[in-house]
């Protein structure tokens, strides 16, 4: 049906909008990881691995279900586009579309053979 976990904050960001909650938390010590709601607020609990952020959360949590299908970071092409996507304008990664804003990412200019 084109639903799945929402893969990134910036996905369960933009899915919370759509389902109406207004106050949205961040966090690296939340216990359940992945895009959620609880007591009419919506959480991105970051850190997770893909099979945490698929689980079902326990007690008054819900797990957000987020529409991949309407998503264009999920909706690869084939060949070049003309234009960039969401993710990478000018030749750098929009930090806060790929959900990695504040996480400590700085991307690189040239590519280094170190981390």
């Amino acid at each position: 049906d084109g639903h799945d976990f929402c893969h990134t904050r910036a996905m369960c960001n933009k899915q919370r909008q759509k389902m109406g909650f207004t106050e949205f938390f961040t966090g690296n010590d939340y216990p359940t990881k992945g895009c959620f709601y609880k007591n009419g607020n919506a959480f991105w609990g970051k850190n997770g691995t893909e099979d945490e952020k698929r689980e079902i959360p326990s007690g008054i949590k819900t797990r957000i279900f987020c529409d991949l299908t309407s998503d264009p970071t999920f909706s690869p092409t084939f060949s070049p586009t003309s234009s960039p996507t969401d993710l990478e304008k000018n030749g750098t990664i929009d930090q806060k579309a790929d959900g990695w804003e504040g996480d400590g990412y700085k991307p690189t200019k040239k590519p280094t053979l170190s981390p």
